[in-house]
């Protein structure tokens, strides 16, 4: 993997952390909340690669990885 595309990853989801933010507001949610969340985005990903829809899988790798930051920060923090 080259330098350019982790760096473009991590842009990528660190500005959908941020969406995500201003979408569902900026609270506090539980370790078990996020799992909840990001499990049901990876449904969404195996039907976006069911399908080959290269831009769905994209942008649900993105939905599944901000939030997967938000609950690395959230156990950080509980530790």
């Amino acid at each position: 993997m080259t330098e350019e595309i982790t760096n473009s990853f991590l842009t990528k989801v660190d500005l959908q952390a941020e969406i995500n933010r201003l979408q569902h507001g900026n609270i506090r949610r539980s370790i078990q909340e996020w799992s909840l969340i990001i499990g049901t985005h990876f449904g969404h990903l195996f039907n976006a690669v069911r399908r080959n829809d290269h831009a769905e899988i994209e942008k649900e790798i993105l939905h599944i990885t901000a939030p997967l930051l938000e609950m690395y920060q959230e156990n950080v923090n509980a530790s």
